[in-house]
């Protein structure tokens, strides 16, 4: 526990004492007076109603050693209760005879009467001052009910009690109340010392695991223990290497990703390199095709790479722009298949209409030649690849079909994965991809909001497809005109 807290602790404790010593200081006194009236009245209640009992002497006996008086007479004013000599044998037999007479009239009811008398302060009176010698002024309830017996007979019961504390009562709860105090405050120091030394240790087991995850060590577990709060931070911790972990693993893979892709190309420019340096007529157009070859798919990687870095950044821009889909589709199938003439490959293109459509058109190109180029790259022994413009419900579906091995169920979700390629075997091209051309294209839909998948079945072709908004066609083409003059 931090020294603030056991400062905030020591307070709360401290502020209860201040509090129940000021009740005792100002309260007490009202308080003590309260329930002794409400003694007294209880008092007279039970002798009244177990006034012809044979076990009243036990509650008057009772009664009387909680310091009430008793006293009971006719209406003669003659005493039915044999007991000592107190206060109430003040009143006189005609004085009885009165109040017995008032009751009658006020059929019965309780009455009570507080009376103040003035403690003597003379030296013969010492020990009685000192009784009460917190206060000058004493205070005590008469009361007194008319009973009436199963015989008819009508007795005035009188009931008197001083309800001011005295000194030693006082001296006792005063006493009480300082060991009390002490005794709480004590027990507050000792539990915060408590809480604090447990809570310095959890703190060491939650550094000594921090320090073993600053070295790499991911395999391990902070304790999920103690109050919520420390299992909230114990999950949170936990949840955090785990995605550490994650992060580690993935960046080991992509560094050996990286790696193995660089060196293979790398290694392929150098050997025919030295081939053609060191072997007379091996400086032939097949091997210089061949670097060059290597060369490009080296820059191809490492432009992949930065790609989806940029990508990655936080709350990339499009540049949105209205254009013909169409027109970029079918300017994009011709130059592959410029570029693919003299391998045989036969790229189609089918469109039902021309169409337009908001979007960065520099990015949906980069998509749909990463998807062509993909079928170039698994295409079957046929070699045709179809490109596919459709519209339906306000939608243009691009579709890219290859006629290669396709891909197992089970890796279709794999596909769009950074660095993910196709088993080797399953290529019936030499050409080898980054295993970044997908991730880019999935990233650049999901700029875009736009719908994307893959179909396909082992042995029987896949096909690639993304779809956009269709513009209004009427509208667009104004638009476009405009902006043309």
């Amino acid at each position: 526990m931090s020294q603030k807290r056991l400062a905030v602790v020591l307070v709360f404790f401290i502020g209860v004492l201040l509090m129940a010593w000021f009740a005792q200081l100002f309260f007490l006194d009202d308080v003590y007076q309260f329930l002794k009236k409400n003694m007294v009245k209880s008092a007279l209640v039970e002798v009244s109603n177990n006034i012809d009992e044979n076990n009243l002497d036990e509650i008057i006996s009772k009664i009387q050693s909680a310091g009430i008086e008793v006293r009971i007479v006719d209406s003669n004013g003659v005493d039915r209760l044999n007991t000592k000599q107190t206060s109430l044998a003040e009143y006189t037999t005609e004085q009885l005879i009165d109040l017995y007479q008032d009751e009658v009239s006020e059929n019965g009811i309780m009455w009570e009467h507080l009376t103040k008398f003035d403690v003597a302060d003379e030296s013969d009176e010492e020990t009685d001052s000192a009784f009460y010698k917190d206060s000058n002024t004493c205070r005590m309830i008469t009361c007194a009910q008319l009973v009436k017996q199963k015989d008819g007979t009508e007795l005035l019961v009188l009931m008197r009690s001083i309800i001011t504390q005295n000194g030693i009562n006082m001296d006792v709860m005063w006493t009480q109340m300082l060991f009390l105090s002490i005794t709480l405050l004590l027990l507050a120091l000792a539990g915060c010392l408590f809480l604090k030394t447990r809570f310095n240790c959890k703190i060491g087991q939650y550094k000594e695991i921090a320090q073993e995850l600053a070295v790499g060590n991911f395999n391990v577990c902070f304790p999920v223990q103690g109050c919520s709060s420390m299992k909230d931070l114990g999950e949170s911790l936990n949840c955090a290497v785990k995605k550490f972990s994650e992060i580690e693993q993935n960046r080991e893979e992509l560094l050996a990703n990286i790696s193995h892709d660089l060196r293979a190309p790398l290694t392929m420019m150098i050997g025919y390199a030295q081939m053609m340096q060191e072997i007379p007529g091996e400086n032939t157009p097949e091997n210089v095709q061949i670097m060059i070859d290597e060369a490009n798919r080296l820059s191809m990687l490492v432009n992949d790479i930065l790609d989806l870095s940029k990508m990655k950044e936080a709350a990339p821009r499009l540049k949105l722009e209205t254009f013909c889909l169409t027109d970029l589709l079918q300017e994009t199938v011709y130059h592959y298949q410029k570029l693919t003439a003299q391998k045989q490959w036969e790229i189609s293109f089918e469109k039902d209409r021309r169409v337009w459509v908001r979007a960065d058109q520099t990015k949906i190109s980069r998509v749909i030649y990463n998807f062509i180029c993909n079928a170039i790259n698994h295409t079957g022994q046929d070699k045709k690849i179809r490109v596919q413009q459709l519209v339906q419900d306000k939608k243009v579906f691009v579709r890219v079909t290859d006629n290669g091995p396709g891909i197992a169920e089970d890796k279709i979700s794999s596909i769009w994965d950074r660095y993910y390629r196709i088993e080797q075997g399953n290529r019936t091209s030499a050409a080898e991809g980054s295993g970044l051309g997908l991730c880019i294209v999935k990233n650049i839909l999901q700029q875009h909001q736009a719908e994307y998948g893959v179909e396909s079945k082992q042995n029987q072709g896949s096909t690639f497809w993304f779809a956009l908004e269709v513009l209004d066609q009427q509208q667009t083409e104004k638009i476009v005109k405009k902006q043309n003059q």
